[in-house]
């Protein structure tokens, strides 16, 4: 049986591979990033990040962040910037529609922020987008 931090990056995989054009992959294989090629870029990387927990008896109450991380290769700095925009405001969109993961997360996700490398890592343009999900689960 899967793991509630599991199924959340699943399902975040699975929304954003089904809603994103543009994008050549979207999974949570992480790779070097020169060994991309053209064929795989742009690309979307969705990794777990910290988790807090509050316990209220008998309950265990998780913030878990989920990382989303987004690699485009294109030609020019403004080109490359202007896709990774593009990708970002897809992904916003579509994980503002689908705010608790289909019931995986118990409260509405939240984007807590964004960075960019504005340009920094040319040829490669590079940005993650934090994402706070929330789960339950009783203790045993």
């Amino acid at each position: 049986m899967a793991s509630e931090r599991e199924n959340i990056l699943d399902k975040v995989v699975d929304i954003l591979a089904s809603s994103l054009t543009g994008v050549r992959s979207v999974s949570r294989k992480i790779k070097d990033l020169n060994s991309y090629t053209s064929l795989e870029l742009p690309a979307v990387v969705v990794m777990g990040g910290d988790e807090t927990r509050r316990y209220n008896g008998n309950r265990m109450i998780a913030t878990f962040q989920v990382l989303v991380r987004i690699i485009t290769n294109e030609d020019g700095v403004e080109k490359s910037l202007s896709v990774l925009n593009d990708i970002i405001s897809q992904v916003e969109t579509t994980l503002e529609n689908n705010k608790c993961l289909d019931g995986l997360s118990i409260l509405p996700l939240q984007i807590t922020h964004i960075e960019t490398d504005e340009g920094w890592m040319f040829p490669f343009s590079l940005a993650t987008i934090f994402v706070e999900t929330y789960y339950s689960r009783i203790r045993q």
